[in-house]
């Protein structure tokens, strides 16, 4: 939690997601405090689960929470649901993850299109929000359009191998 906080490279934007909806609000106060840009804390809720309380980033298996920050200051928490990206609600078993292996499998299902709905669902909520927050989209949806794009047209698998290839 403190990290974002500190962040030695005072990223303009922040899309922070948090384990609890009770840091929601404290965590967007304290970022609006600190000159970041702009933003959003989030929270996402998992419908139906006992086990499971929530997760840090938005999911398409349920409601989400956030507030903004910055430029996209909102006094009061907002709820994010799939349907408001166009999406229809996902069991949680899609964003079962695994291994190394199983995790690059995940990757490349998602890079070729062939990955568990609710899992290329809840990647493009989030990067749709992220687009919003810097100004690059108008809306959720342009944003969903935007990163669907961007996948199909192989430019994320390319940024990929790039960084790879930087990294390596």
């Amino acid at each position: 939690i403190l990290g974002p906080m500190i962040n030695p490279a005072q990223p303009g934007y922040q899309l922070l997601g948090v384990y609890s909806k009770k840091l929601v609000s404290k965590l967007s106060n304290s970022l609006h405090q600190s000159g970041t840009k702009g933003g959003f804390v989030i929270h996402g809720c998992v419908e139906g689960h006992s086990t499971i309380n929530g997760v840090d980033e938005l999911t398409s298996c349920g409601q989400n929470i956030a507030q903004g920050f910055g430029r996209n200051l909102s006094k009061v928490e907002t709820n994010f649901s799939p349907e408001q990206f166009g999406f229809t609600q996902s069991p949680i078993e899609d964003l079962s993850g695994g291994d190394l292996n199983q995790n690059l499998d995940l990757m490349n299902q998602i890079l070729s299109g062939t990955a568990p709905s609710g899992l290329t669902n809840s990647i493009l909520m989030n990067t749709a929000l992220a687009f919003l927050t810097t100004g690059r989209t108008q809306d959720l949806h342009e944003g969903v359009d935007l990163g669907k794009q961007l996948l199909q047209d192989g430019i994320v698998k390319k940024w990929l191998s790039q960084t790879t290839t930087f990294f390596a």
